[in-house]
């Protein structure tokens, strides 16, 4: 009589289902056009229900879910360890006991694994497909850039820059009057809503920024933010100046809405500040792209001039400059929380140096990886919207 064949579990059923959904996605984020649609049409319903949940909760659910992880993480190869140990004893013929824990972690790894693939899901659906999606949600048109093409938009950013920095509330020292930060988020919405005529994705909700709990260790790897595609949610480094802060939460916000790539984060970011009637706005957003417009600008001269440095140096100073003022207003504002950064304790500070080696490693790395749509790569998309505006389109 022929042996009835064993029927796969329901649990292994669901996981093949998923699975195999997973496999197709992952597979279709390489489709740009797709990656395009899906980053246009459904992540902002997908973030309208994902970053509302996130926003419920005062503090970051993705940095807990971080660190809920790791912990999870090292109670798994620890398990993993003892199991391997149990298993060398039986295999050798000494007495395991296995039974009982053999049942548990049969069960825990079930569970693991059940975890595993729903971050996976997470993963995919969240931040993989609209990764994969054109540069600003159009086919990209990289071209060379003329001189005067470069001159123009790095002129603008400074002429705009020295413009608002005349109309900053100041107190009776001079120093800039920040308002609280409810206020600073309300004003950075609706900078970056009044974009979505042009690009879509930044029109709806916008979740809180939040403070993340490892600022300290985030200031010595030298990172300003952080967004959390698994929960749609954007945290920040306490220690970053308020005059940075526009400049840091509208990129951080065009990551969660959607816009993943480091360049198109931080041109979305720019053009929100700069487009904005808040002059702390405008001057947070210019001050933060005009070192990589003004690099880009004296590399262009030297190329013009063969290498010359003081033939480069003597149309650059032909220029519009900062005013002297707006380096005094980041140097006061980044004091502020220097004093704040040394009266706070720090338990991990025996790690510093490490955290410094790991950072170094890692934006290595992360700059081999998106070469190309790396953050000094906005430098392209300014100096494009710049000539787009000078040739009325």
């Amino acid at each position: 009589m022929k042996e009835k064949q064993k029927r796969i579990g329901l649990y292994w059923r669901i996981l093949g289902i998923v699975g195999g959904i997973l496999l197709v996605f992952f597979v279709l984020g390489f489709v740009t056009p797709f990656g395009n649609f899906y980053a246009e049409h459904v992540y902002p319903k997908l973030y309208e229900v994902v970053g509302r949940f996130a926003d419920i909760f005062p503090f970051s659910l993705g940095e807990l879910l971080m660190y809920t992880a790791a912990v999870y993480g090292a109670v798994t190869a620890v398990l993993g360890i003892i199991a391997g140990i149990r298993f060398l004893r039986r295999k050798l013929g000494k007495r395991a006991g296995a039974t009982r824990f053999g049942g548990f972690l049969c069960g825990y790894m079930k569970v693991f694994l059940a975890l595993l693939v729903a971050g996976l899901w997470l993963y995919v659906f969240h931040w993989w497909i609209p990764y994969h999606d054109y540069v600003l949600g159009t086919k990209e048109h990289r071209r060379e850039f003329t001189l005067e093409e470069i001159q123009t938009a790095r002129n603008a950013i400074v002429t705009r820059m020295n413009e608002a920095v005349g109309k900053l509330p100041r107190d009776a020292k001079g120093s800039i009057i920040y308002p609280d930060e409810e206020t600073m988020f309300r004003t950075m919405v609706t900078a970056m809503q009044s974009l979505s005529e042009e690009y879509p994705r930044l029109g709806g909700f916008y979740g809180r920024p939040k403070t993340a709990w490892c600022s300290d260790v985030l200031e010595w790897m030298g990172i300003g933010g952080f967004t959390y595609p698994y929960v749609m949610e954007a945290t920040y480094n306490k220690y970053t100046s308020k005059l940075f802060w526009y400049d840091l939460l509208t990129h951080e916000s065009a990551h969660s809405k959607g816009y993943y790539k480091e360049n198109e984060a931080n041109f979305i970011g720019f053009i929100s500040c700069y487009r904005s009637d808040d002059p702390i706005m405008v001057v947070s957003g210019c001050l933060g792209i005009f070192g990589m417009m003004d690099d880009y600008y004296y590399g262009a001269l030297l190329q013009k001039y063969g290498g010359n440095e003081q033939a480069a140096a003597e149309e650059y100073f032909l220029q519009p400059q900062p005013l002297p003022v707006v380096y005094e207003d980041a140097k006061e504002a980044q004091e502020v929380v220097d004093e704040q950064y040394a009266a706070d304790d720090h338990p991990l500070e025996e790690y510093k140096e490490t955290a410094e080696d790991v950072a170094e490693t890692g934006w290595d790395t992360q700059s081999t990886l998106i070469e190309g749509n790396g953050y000094d790569d906005a430098v392209y998309l300014v100096t494009e919207y710049f000539a787009n505006l000078s040739a009325g389109k």
